[in-house]
C-alpha cells in the first residue's frame, strides 16, 4: 500500500475482479502503523447480500460496470 502510485494496472490485471480502485481513500498519517491493513479491512461486502454497503465500497464503478 506504501508504494501504490494508483496506476490501475493491478485492478486491469486481476483475473477475479479482487483489486479495485474506488474514490474512498485513508487520509495521510505519520505513523507507519495506520497503514497496516487487517483481513477485516481488505474484505469487499457480499454484492448479494448486502448490496448497499457493496455499492458503497465499489464507488462510481458499480454505476459504469452495469450501465
Amino acid at each position: 500500500m506504501l508504494r501504490c502510485i494508483f496506476c490501475g494496472l493491478c485492478e486491469d490485471a486481476c483475473p477475479k475482479d479482487a483489486i479495485y480502485l474506488s474514490e474512498t481513500f485513508a487520509p495521510a498519517d505519520y505513523q507507519r502503523k495506520q497503514f497496516i491493513y487487517k483481513k477485516e479491512e481488505l474484505l469487499i461486502p457480499h454484492p448479494i447480500t448486502e448490496p448497499e454497503a457493496y455499492a458503497k465500497a465499489k464507488g462510481n464503478k458499480i454505476k459504469q460496470t452495469f450501465n
